[in-house]
C-alpha cells in the first residue's frame, strides 16, 4: 500500500510540475497568460463539476492548478500561491472535519482563485466553508469522477494551446 501511495503522490507533483513549468516558461517570455475559472469548466474532465459557492468568483484568474491532500500534517500552506485553482479529496481531513475550515481559511489568505473537492471523504462540505467562499468570491466545486491527473492534464492543454494563439497574435500585431 505505501509503495502505491509513494507512486500516487509522485504522479501528483509530475502533473503539478508540468503546469508549473508551463506558467514559468510562459512569464518568461513576457506574457501574462490570463486563463479564468470560467473557461476551464468546459473542459470535458470538469464537465461534472457542480458550483457549490463562491459564484461571484468565476471570473478569478487561475495561475495552477495544484493539489492538496497529503502535505497538511503540519497545517503548513505556504507552497500555496496566489492563484492557485486547488484539487483535493479532503484526505488529510478524513479523521478529522473540523480540519477542513481552518485549511479552507489559511488558503484563503494565501489567495487561491478556486478549489475543488472530490467526493471521497466527504459528500458535503460544512456551512462555514461555503459561507467565506460566497463572501470572498472564492468558487468552490465538488466532483465525483474524474481524477486530479485528468483535470490537471486537460487544464494544461487547454493552457498550452491558449498560449500559442496569443503567442501566434502577438507576432500578427508585430509584423503588422
Amino acid at each position: 500500500m505505501r509503495a502505491m501511495l509513494r507512486i500516487y503522490m509522485s504522479y501528483h507533483l509530475f502533473c503539478v510540475l508540468i503546469v508549473e513549468t508551463y506558467n514559468h516558461s510562459f512569464m518568461e517570455k513576457g506574457c501574462a497568460l490570463m486563463v479564468r475559472i470560467r473557461e476551464i469548466l468546459a473542459l470535458d474532465p470538469l464537465a461534472g463539476f457542480e458550483l457549490l459557492a463562491g459564484a461571484g468568483g468565476l471570473d478569478n484568474v487561475l495561475t495552477n492548478l495544484t493539489i492538496l491532500d497529503y502535505e497538511t500534517d503540519s497545517m503548513d500552506f505556504s507552497a500555496f500561491q496566489k492563484g492557485d485553482f486547488i484539487l483535493t479529496s479532503l484526505f488529510f481531513a478524513k479523521d478529522a472535519p473540523q480540519l477542513i475550515v481552518d485549511a479552507f481559511r489559511e488558503l484563503l489568505r494565501r489567495g487561491i482563485a478556486g478549489i475543488a473537492v472530490k467526493t471521497v471523504f466527504y459528500k458535503t462540505l460544512p456551512a462555514d466553508m461555503l459561507r467565506l467562499a460566497d463572501a470572498m468570491n472564492v468558487p468552490v466545486f465538488a466532483y465525483h469522477a474524474a481524477s486530479m491527473e485528468e483535470i490537471i492534464l486537460a487544464a494544461h492543454s487547454y493552457m498550452l494551446a491558449k498560449e500559442q494563439r496569443e503567442l501566434a497574435a502577438m507576432r500578427l500585431d508585430a509584423m503588422l
